[in-house]
């Protein structure tokens, strides 16, 4: 068979790329080998040999190009893969300057504030680079979090300037709307991981004899100001926006072009420089469109490399972290800048009015004012928030409104109180937008459900206030002020607080919380060598699934466990096990009351969730799809599809109907909006009707294996080649 014939078939069976055994990625093999030829991450049997001439060298280069076909979607010669492929020139050019001091002019490119929102209806305010030279729309990582986007699966990459290609995974369905007049736009934005530019304008410009844009309401009143952009909008948005009206400027002054989003200005401006000047040049173009490929394919990972903001961001937690009298950690805000413009934006005038859109809505629900208010009062009372002192008020800071989240499915505080640190002030920047994100540091949760299945005694437990056991540095505490009004009355005094600990809803909190974990566990894994393995190996965000081969292996696992973490002023709660003598080990307050433990991503429950049950030791779905309605859209088909969690593919027999379902409403060529005729839409809702038959799976949750040497082992030492692992019979 050929080596490519060989790719395919192992695609086809879901094998894994580097041992050829079913059942995981190569970024989740184990098995320490790699090509013999070329010494990549797969087997030998599936290299792939390119043709050399007679003198060694390899084909000419433009036989190694990607071949173009004729419906526009790029094929690889090597991997036969069909994927979006996005072309992008950046490029910046430092010009160094003869003269020490001079005028010269700068590029002004068309920026515009808009109001962005999500499917959800989650809103921010972003700054947009408006590209007529983009064939595509971009977003970036941290505003898709801002706004909770719905992510969907979009296989591709971005290649630039020296053929360096950045990969994408992800795009969203936006909406993005004036800020001065009625209007709104329907938007497909592509998910940029790392930054979509540097800050625009390179330099501040002065705008004081630019007479020509009196009287013009601009789309970006702070155009000339340094600032990141979180947007990008390409020629077919700058198609529905432009309108007639074009106010040209003298030489060294910029155009004016109205827009439905107010004025946006670009060409050339006079600046008083010094030094170097930096010249940027962007072109973005999308060749192929083909956002529903990846449910069909094979997740080939490799190994993630941090980005040089994520080394930022990891050394300066190294270089900054310290622990204080109690053992308590205490880490500072990862800035992506030196000097913090949010604390410039007025933030509390919009603190304020959210506190009091928040007390109307308790005038309202009067049980939701007390646990809120309980909820603050526990803040105040466990010193995870101050009272900022009357002489320090008038101090830089940021302020953060506050809303409510109730979950009823959760066993301790139904309430919950989130900070939006996205919310941007008057200059257009929020918090969130100054601080890093952080690298991901623990496994996806897929592989750490298929440790867990390998242990017979299991247990789960989860720390109690992750975010808040961590202290922030008290010269960042000013970045993370509330508005609070502790009385009923609303006549009374609004007060001023600052959150002391990592805070919920910033965008540096999940890392400063998980980075803090794995560091206690290096700083004191020594004593308990057991407990910081499964710190590394067995924790997703604050959820713990673990387990040993026996009791008294996992009495000693879990003793330390909570020594470890008492180190650290943590604390585990919620304990669940399969075995009745470790639930009696744990005192009662401390178990979890449930029967059933929820399998959660990002601590939400799917459509179709993925839950434990204790007694049996099983697996089992929960589906908890909307009622349909009578009016069906392709959009709405896939949203449905993407909810379904089934993280090891038990159910992928059950989901491929509606797979191909939706590859023939791609094919029948609906829109995204269109509704689809009666007899798709009753097979669909057929489909729909019948995912209710997954309730009745169950899965097995251990594989009847041992994880030490003295049981039985998935190797060839232990199975008879013949033997399917599935056959064999612990003995115990």
């Amino acid at each position: 068979m050929e080596p490519g014939k060989r790719v395919d078939y192992v695609k086809s069976k879901y094998i894994c790329f580097n041992c050829l055994f079913p059942g995981h990625t190569v970024k989740a093999c184990r098995l320490p080998t790699s090509c013999r030829i070329c010494h990549k991450r797969h087997h030998s049997l599936l290299h792939h040999s390119r043709p050399t001439d007679t003198s060694g060298s390899t084909r000419e280069n433009s036989q190694l190009q990607p071949k173009v076909l004729h419906s526009n979607v790029v094929e690889d010669e090597e991997t036969k893969e069909e994927e979006i492929q996005l072309t992008v020139m950046t490029s910046q050019t430092q010009v160094n300057s003869q003269l020490t001091t001079h005028s010269t002019t700068v590029a002004l490119l068309a920026t515009a504030l808009v109001e962005v929102k999500s499917e959800d209806g989650h809103t921010t305010v972003l700054r947009a680079l408006i590209d007529p030279g983009s064939q595509g729309c971009f977003i970036s990582e941290r505003a898709a979090q801002s706004i909770k986007a719905r992510r969907y699966p979009a296989k591709g990459s971005i290649v630039g300037i020296g053929e360096v290609k950045t990969r994408i995974n992800q795009v969203v369905q936006i909406q993005i709307a004036s800020r001065s007049e009625e209007f709104n736009l329907r938007v497909k934005a592509y998910v940029m991981s790392k930054q979509l530019t540097t800050q625009i304008p390179t330099k501040t410009i002065s705008t004081s004899n630019w007479s020509h844009l009196k009287g013009l309401v601009l789309a970006d009143p702070h155009f000339n100001r340094r600032a990141n952009i979180d947007l990008l909008l390409g020629v077919n948005e700058y198609a529905q926006i432009v309108q007639n009206d074009v106010i040209k400027g003298a030489p060294g002054m910029p155009c004016a072009q109205k827009t439905t989003l107010g004025w946006i200005l670009f060409g050339e401006a006079n600046i008083h420089s010094e030094g170097e000047e930096s010249i940027m040049v962007m072109h973005h173009k999308v060749e192929v469109e083909d956002m529903l490929k990846s449910l069909w394919e094979i997740d080939v990972d490799t190994e993630r490399k941090l980005t040089k903001e994520e080394e930022s961001c990891e050394k300066l937690y190294k270089e900054t972290y310290k622990r204080n009298e109690e053992g308590r950690y205490v880490v500072k805000l990862p800035f992506n800048t030196t000097n913090p413009q949010s604390p410039d934006g007025n933030t509390m005038n919009a603190a304020l009015k959210r506190l009091e859109n928040l007390e109307r809505r308790f005038e309202r629900q009067p049980d939701l004012r007390k646990s809120y208010t309980e909820v603050i009062e526990e803040y105040i009372s466990l010193k995870h928030m101050e009272e900022v002192p009357e002489d320090e008020i008038g101090k830089r800071s940021v302020y953060l409104p506050h809303h409510a989240v109730v979950r009823t499915d959760k066993e301790t505080t139904k309430t919950r109180v989130v900070f939006d640190a996205s919310c941007k002030g008057t200059n257009g920047i929020s918090l969130n937008d100054e601080l890093m994100i952080g690298p991901v540091l623990q496994e996806d949760l897929r592989s750490i459900i298929m440790r867990w299945r390998m242990h017979k005694i299991c247990f789960a437990s989860d720390i109690e206030k992750m975010y808040r056991m961590v202290l922030i540095n008290q010269e960042d505490a000013d970045f993370q002020r509330v508005l609070w009004r502790q009385n009923t009355s609303i006549s009374d005094e609004v007060k001023h607080f600052r959150l002391l600990t990592v805070t919920f809803g910033t965008a540096s909190a999940p890392y400063l919380a998980v980075k803090t974990l794995i560091q206690l566990a290096i700083d004191e894994g020594g004593n308990f060598p057991i407990a910081a393995r499964m710190i590394h190996e067995d924790f997703y965000v604050d959820d713990l699934m673990s387990g040993c081969d026996t009791v008294l292996e996992a009495l000693e696992a879990i003793k330390q466990l909570q020594d470890i973490l008492k180190k650290g002023k943590f604390r585990l709660q919620k304990w669940s096990s399969n075995s009745p003598e470790i639930l009696r080990s744990i005192e009662e307050r401390d178990r979890s009351s449930k029967a059933n433990i929820d399998i959660k991503v990002d601590g939400t429950i799917k459509a179709l969730g993925l839950s434990w049950d204790l007694g049996y030791d099983e697996f089992r779905y929960n589906l908890n799809l909307q009622p349909h309605t009578n009016n069906v859209t392709k959009r709405e088909v896939l949203s449905d599809l993407q909810k379904l969690f089934d993280p090891l593919g038990w159910i992928a027999p059950a989901i491929v109907q509606a797979k191909i379902f939706v590859q023939r409403l791609w094919l029948e060529g609906y829109g995204w909006d269109s509704l689809i005729e009666n007899k798709l839409r009753t097979e669909w809702i057929d489909i729909r009707d019948d995912l209710n038959n997954v309730g009745e799976l169950k899965v097995q949750r251990w594989l009847q294996t041992l994880t030490r040497a003295s049981g039985i082992m998935f190797n060839q030492n232990t199975i008879p080649p013949m033997l399917h692992p599935g056959d064999v019979k612990s003995e115990i």
